[in-house]
C-alpha cells in the first residue's frame, strides 16, 4: 500500500510540469494568433487603399480561421489566476458569451471575404467596420 501511495505521488508530480508547460504553450499560441490577426487587420487598410481584393480576401480568411478556432485556445486553467495573460477570468466565467463573440467575429470576417471576392467596395467598408466592432466587443468584455 505504501508503495502504491508513493508511486501515485511520483506520477502526479511528473504530470504537473507537463500541464504547466501545456498551458504556457496554449497561451503562447493564442497570443501569436491574436498578433497575426491584428497584423492582418492593419494590412487590410493598405489592401483596401490599393483595391487589392485578393489580399483583402486572404486576410479576411485568415482572421475567420482564427476566430473559428479561438475558443479552443482558452482551455480551463489558462486564465489569469494561474498564468500571465491579459485574458480576463470573465472568459471562463461566461464562456458561452465568449464563444458567441468569437462566432460573430468569424461571421464578420467571412462577410468581408465575400465582399472582397465580389469587389464590392461599399460592402468591404461596411464589413471592415463590422469586423472592427466584433473585435472591440470581445476586447472590452474579456481583455485587460
Amino acid at each position: 500500500m505504501k508503495q502504491l501511495v508513493i508511486s501515485t505521488i511520483l506520477f502526479c508530480s511528473l504530470l504537473l510540469p507537463i500541464s504547466v508547460s501545456a498551458q504556457s504553450d496554449v497561451i503562447a499560441a493564442r497570443k501569436a494568433n491574436f498578433k497575426q490577426s491584428g497584423m492582418a487587420m492593419r494590412q487590410m487598410r493598405t489592401h483596401i487603399a490599393n483595391a487589392d481584393y485578393e489580399a483583402i480576401e486572404k486576410s479576411a480568411t485568415q482572421i475567420a480561421a482564427w476566430a473559428e478556432q479561438m475558443p479552443e485556445f482558452f482551455p480551463a486553467n489558462s486564465g489569469p489566476d494561474t498564468n500571465k495573460t491579459s485574458a480576463r477570468a470573465a472568459i471562463w466565467n461566461d464562456f458561452d458569451t465568449f464563444t458567441a463573440l468569437a462566432q460573430n467575429n468569424h461571421k464578420a470576417a467571412m462577410a468581408l471575404g465575400d465582399a472582397a471576392r465580389n469587389a464590392d467596395n461599399a460592402g468591404i467598408m461596411a464589413a471592415m467596420q463590422s469586423l472592427g466592432q466584433t473585435c472591440g466587443a470581445c476586447h472590452s468584455k474579456f481583455k485587460d
